[in-house]
């Protein structure tokens, strides 16, 4: 059990450990340790007038949004992280939808339009603050500290509430399971809004002593590998599209020094990680596993070339796994199950949502809606989701596993496999294919028949030049297959 305000006293802490230490560096300036505890508990000074607020956030990635981060969740407010690229009526949703007392903002352009919105231009908070100032002086633990909003299946995104416990326990597993040190230069290439970025990367990173190397995205990847080289990075993490894309167009010429690449957000295929592997040459390539509502770190390990299974490794420090069957009785070694976490790192709840809450949190456990098994090492492999399974002729299928087969097609750049109707069986499996040339459909079937099971190879092929993807960069599973039901595809049958 952590103590009230240990986030502030860790950085305090590290900040005065590591005094001249560079702990942020931007296009405009650097920050050492010294002077980003200063400016953090400048803001802190602001916020600890109107404790208990609703804070929302809107900011590019800049060293302006870590402070006052930093800032918000060190003053016993709420900090409620909206992506930078939010349309007027998203920011409308959350405000009515959560109850945001305000939002700090660097965008001279919402604060030009403002449309009723209760924004505050980040230079003009030490006034609002001290317009808002109460008497609320009391510090609980477990109270809220940030809210996360979540991609809803429903249409209306949940509110992921993470404790101060939640957010510093996963910030220091992680840090402790990738071996973080001081003499990482850490590039950050995500959305600072994303879970993973708030805890596993700017908190990790600065409790240790590391340097973060921030620049405003999308980068684009010739200015990744650009800014890798100019700026020393020796590590960074990224989704598998965006890796995918540096080993294509980057058009890398030598190798940089990279200690580790994170993977985060999906799994990394065989393929891509002996091309990243090949080209970036890491010394390491670390796939980690979580979600919003674990804060996000579950589990991470290390991913090996060759490796024809590779897994999403032991869970971090202070966090258990185990698998279950559908009546919540536990499986044994390699049989597959649904995926159960517990530990420090679960979420608080959904805000305002009972019902929700009720149904993932169990006893202290976290049912995840993963489907997945541990070795004999302890190790989770994920093999898919349980609402993408296909259930065919009473048999489940895995889209993720068909997925993998494909992805190991030398000409695959990437698959999504999903369910069609079928009169006989209920659904079988059909497959969209993005390749680098026409591949015959003979084929493609004798590439999967010598892998899988008959009934697991897919009954429909279709192409697509391209994969659209979500705003956080994944391949956006639902428009791909809405652009086969729309027509725009070349399709092959069995």
């Amino acid at each position: 059990m952590y103590s009230v305000g240990i986030i502030a006293e860790e950085i305090e802490s590290i900040c005065k450990r590591f005094t001249t230490q560079v702990a942020i560096e931007d296009l405009f300036r650097v920050y050492s340790y010294e002077e980003l505890w200063d400016e953090v508990n400048r803001i802190k000074g602001y916020m600890d007038q109107i404790k208990g607020k609703k804070i929302g956030l809107i900011m590019q990635n800049e060293t302006n949004f870590i402070l006052h981060y930093l800032a918000i969740i060190t003053s016993n407010n709420i900090c409620i992280p909206i992506p930078y690229y939010s349309k007027l009526y998203e920011i409308k949703n959350s405000v009515s939808n959560i109850g945001i007392d305000f939002i700090i903002t660097s965008s001279t352009e919402l604060i030009q339009i403002n449309d009723n919105l209760p924004l505050i231009d980040w230079l003009s908070l030490e006034k609002h603050c001290n317009m808002l100032s109460n008497t609320n002086t009391e510090d609980i633990l477990n109270e809220p500290k940030l809210f996360l909003q979540t991609s809803g299946s429903t249409g209306n995104p949940k509110v992921v509430m993470l404790s101060e416990e939640n957010i510093i326990s996963t910030a220091l597993a992680h840090a402790n399971a990738v071996g973080i040190n001081q003499d990482d230069r850490f590039l950050i290439t995500m959305p600072m809004h994303f879970s993973s970025v708030l805890t596993t990367q700017i908190l990790s990173y600065l409790l240790k002593g590391a340097t973060l190397i921030v620049r405003n995205i999308p980068m684009l990847p010739r200015l990744i590998m650009k800014t890798i080289f100019e700026e020393r990075v020796n590590c960074f993490a990224a989704v598998p599209s965006l890796l995918r894309q540096l080993v294509e167009k980057a058009e890398v010429t030598s190798s940089p020094k990279l200690r580790y690449i994170c993977v985060s957000g999906a799994a990394l295929d065989l393929k891509l990680g002996n091309l990243i592997l090949e080209n970036l040459r890491p010394f390491r390539i670390i796939q980690t596993y979580g979600m919003t509502e674990a804060s996000p770190r579950i589990s991470l390990g290390e991913f090996i070339m060759g490796d024809g299974n590779p897994s999403c490794g032991n869970a971090v420090e202070n966090v258990r796994i185990e698998i279950k069957d559908e009546k919540g009785f536990s499986r044994g070694i390699n049989e597959v199950g649904e995926i159960y976490v517990k530990g420090p790192n679960i979420m608080m709840g959904y805000y305002n949502n009972y019902k929700e809450t009720k149904r993932v949190l169990k006893n202290g456990w976290l049912q995840t809606g993963d489907i997945g098994f541990l070795d004999k090492n302890g190790d989770l492999h994920v093999v898919g989701r349980t609402k993408n399974m296909i259930i065919s002729g009473g048999q489940n299928l895995y889209p993720e596993e068909i997925e993998n087969c494909l992805k190991e097609h030398p000409d695959i750049m990437d698959c999504i496999v999903f369910p069609l109707e079928d009169p006989i069986l209920d659904e079988v499996p059909a497959a969209i294919i993005r390749c680098d040339r026409d591949i015959q459909i003979d084929e493609l079937k004798s590439h999967c028949y010598k892998r899988l099971s008959n009934y697991k190879v897919p009954r429909s092929f279709y192409f697509l030049s391209d994969f659209p993807l979500t705003k956080t960069g994944k391949v956006d599973r639902m428009e791909t297959i809405n652009k086969i039901y729309g027509g725009k595809e070349r399709e092959a049958i069995l």
